[in-house]
């Protein structure tokens, strides 16, 4: 399965701009962006975390059976606010584009994020993280349009007008399509085509683990490795990158 990544017409794409264009877009369309003494940018965000409570997930008539966490929200309802969202990016006129991967070999998935200009910055840490296409396809891929299993569309300045928050995350996951509308917290970025990942690998029978791995080489020369698992803030970073026996090694 793969999805347009340029699903709207009669708009300019900037298509996986560098990093130092990234930078100039973001110092001239990111709201409260300051440049430290030493050229860093800090964006000053209205989040400060991801927003839970205003993520909603698709569904034909608004119901949750139990198999979803997050609220539901009613097709009819959420596609007035994907309109919006629509307009809203027609009258911006540009779509900063990144395409990449999230995870690496056979079993990797392409994904797209779309962003308003205001969302430079987004669109910057975003392609990082990223895996880019280099690293997974082919050379006949390469020469192929990208076809995503994800596409992520990301207005932070766009009020989701009539919403709790003023901000609508709606996960539409028949489509493998996210609608971001109103944070401007990256975490809404990466956990959006995250959530929809966890989702694709379990109807494979997978099972998506929100975890850290680490190998560690002992004392005695014996390599072991480990998996790091916990809630969100609880340290699965701070764990995996710690130093354990003579040799740590982070993995993933």
């Amino acid at each position: 399965m793969s999805l347009d990544p340029r699903p709207f017409d009669g708009i300019r794409y900037l298509d996986n701009p560098s990093q130092d264009e990234l930078r100039r877009l973001t110092l001239e369309h990111t709201p409260a962006v300051l440049q430290t003494s030493v050229g860093s940018l800090n964006k000053v965000s209205r989040n400060k975390a991801r927003m839970a409570q205003f993520t909603y997930v698709i569904t034909d008539d608004g119901s949750n059976d139990g198999r979803f966490s997050q609220k539901t929200i009613a097709r009819a309802d959420a596609q007035r606010l994907i309109d919006a969202q629509a307009d809203y990016i027609q009258a911006a006129g540009t779509l900063i584009a990144v395409d990449g991967y999230v995870g690496l070999g056979q079993r990797a998935e392409g994904a797209t994020w779309l962003y308003t200009p205001e969302g430079a910055n987004i669109a910057g840490m975003q392609q990082i993280l990223a895996f880019p296409r280099q690293a997974v396809e082919s050379a006949e891929q390469l020469a192929q349009p990208f076809a995503p299993t994800f596409v992520l569309t990301y207005t932070p300045d766009l009020k989701a007008e009539g919403m709790p928050g003023g901000q609508a995350i709606l996960v539409d996951l028949d489509n493998w399509r996210t609608y971001v509308i109103g944070p401007d917290y990256f975490g809404e970025s990466k956990k959006g085509v995250l959530r929809m990942l966890n989702h694709w690998v379990f109807q494979k029978d997978g099972l998506v683990l929100h975890a850290g791995a680490k190998a560690v080489t002992l004392p005695d020369g014996r390599r072991t490795t480990m998996t790091v698992m916990g809630l969100s803030g609880t340290g699965k970073t701070t764990t995996t990158f710690s130093e354990q026996g003579e040799l740590t090694e982070p993995i993933q």
